[in-house]
Formats: C-alpha cells, sequence, structure tokens
C-alpha cells in the first residue's frame, strides 16, 4: 500500500480525513491518498497569516510595487509640501504602521478596503531586501 498526497492549492483546499483507494492492476498496489476538499471562505480568511504591525518603508514601498500601486502614491506623495508630516513619513519613516494616519490616508485615496490592506501588509511582510 501506497500513500500518496495529491496535488491541490493549500491556500484554497484542505486535504480531508476521508482516504481514497486506488488499485493499480499493473503493479499490484493499492495507492491511498486523502481527498482535497475547497475550503469555505471562513477557513480561507482563518488560514491566513495575522497581519504585521507594521512593515519596512522598503517592503512598503516594494508591495505597492508589485499590486502597481506605487507611481500613484508616490505621486500623491511627491504633491505633499515638502515639510508636511505625510512626506516626511513617506520619505523617510523606518516602519510604516497598519494603523497610521498616512496609511489609511493613502487607503482611501486608492479605494482599498480594509482587507486589501491587510492583505497587502501581509504581501509586504513577505518581501526581503
Amino acid at each position: 500500500m501506497l500513500f500518496e498526497v495529491p496535488p491541490y492549492d493549500p491556500t484554497t483546499q484542505r486535504l480531508s480525513d476521508q482516504m481514497d483507494e486506488v488499485p493499480d492492476a499493473a503493479t499490484m498496489t493499492v495507492s491511498v491518498r486523502p481527498l482535497v476538499v475547497n475550503m469555505t471562505p471562513a477557513e480561507i480568511e482563518a488560514a491566513k497569516p495575522p497581519v504585521p504591525a507594521a512593515v519596512t518603508n522598503f517592503q512598503a514601498r516594494a508591495a505597492l510595487l508589485a499590486a502597481g500601486l506605487f507611481a500613484q502614491v508616490n505621486d500623491a506623495m511627491k504633491a505633499q509640501p515638502a515639510d508636511s508630516a505625510a512626506y516626511q513619513a513617506w520619505e523617510y519613516a523606518n516602519d510604516i504602521t497598519r494603523t497610521g494616519t498616512l496609511v489609511n490616508s493613502v487607503a482611501e485615496m486608492l479605494g482599498l478596503t480594509a482587507a486589501q490592506l491587510d492583505d497587502l501588509f501581509r504581501q509586504a511582510a513577505t518581501i526581503e531586501a
């Protein structure tokens, strides 16, 4: 008897406790593998990593680049007066906090939902320089 793990997408599917037995007459073996089950939206959400409280400025910029949003945000920040807190934070802050005023105002400008912003922060946290 052979145990096989079937191909599946762990972000949207899970392996069931139920097993499927597949006989192979040519090799006289039986393969046992768990059934693949699509996860519910609640299970998908629960499986996501936690939202980081902050990411580095580099990680934030790289995530915005990957999402195709960097130019829009950068242009908006460059339009701010150089002595404004928003401009200074964009240019010089070491960390960008998820609940910060800058992040929330940029998210509002982009029309991002809280869930989309959370996903952007999750993505940013995975980026290394």
